[in-house]
């Protein structure tokens, strides 16, 4: 079967000094729309992270954790605290690979007409994403447990690299695939303690998904 990746967004990397006479203009231009919403996008945390809380709850979780890691910064005058890394946790409905594929795409939300949802646009996760950290990584899964969640990301150095090639959301890896990087085990932690589980054929499973901010 073969692996669809969902695009990075709609449109091609063609840059102004390699149109040629005549040549339609893309409605998008690859790295530089994106360089260009991480410029334009959410300039506080706050409503970034608001965007992950509002998938939570489209999503239907009935608990959402919201983690900082924070780390000394000496200033000028005084001790300060520095978030070093920040996670949207939560117990909903999780994503299959596909949708967890597209969710870090722009404008790859399969919901757009449904008007009860918050976050139909396809635009928050992505959009939050670059204007916060150069990184984002998703986990999800779905009636399994969290060791087995897939993993995909978005890393804008990559993104700058690929700048000449068709730009694509990674596709999910699962455990024991090359490359797999599992759920961290802090906050795997926080979600035992925290979140609901349910027994399945005498197993304990559950729903959820996992984003990080890393700064």
């Amino acid at each position: 079967m073969e692996i669809l990746q969902a695009p990075l967004l709609i449109g091609t990397n063609i840059g102004v000094n390699k149109m040629s006479y005549n040549q339609p203009a893309p409605l998008l231009s690859g790295v530089q729309t994106v360089k260009s919403i991480r410029d334009t996008g959410y300039k506080s945390t706050d409503y970034a992270i608001a965007e992950l809380i509002d998938n939570a709850v489209d999503a239907k979780a009935k608990n959402i954790s919201v983690v900082i890691v924070e780390e000394p910064a000496v200033g000028p005058s005084r001790l300060t605290y520095r978030a070093t890394e920040i996670a949207v946790i939560d117990d909903g409905c999780g994503m299959p690979p596909t949708l967890a594929n597209l969710a870090l795409s722009f404008g790859g939300s399969g919901q757009y007409d449904n008007r009860e949802l918050i976050g139909r646009f396809g635009m928050g996760l992505p959009q939050a994403s670059v204007s916060q950290c150069r990184r984002t990584e998703l986990w999800s899964w779905q009636n399994s447990q969290i060791e087995a969640a897939h993993r995909t990301y978005l890393d804008l150095d990559e993104i700058e690299k690929e700048a000449n090639r068709s730009l694509v959301v990674p596709w999910p890896t699962i455990q024991d695939e090359p490359g797999y990087i599992g759920v961290p085990d802090r906050l795997a932690d926080i979600f035992h303690k925290s979140h609901e589980t349910k027994m399945l054929a005498g197993q304990p499973v559950s729903s959820g998904t996992i984003v990080i901010f890393p700064r």
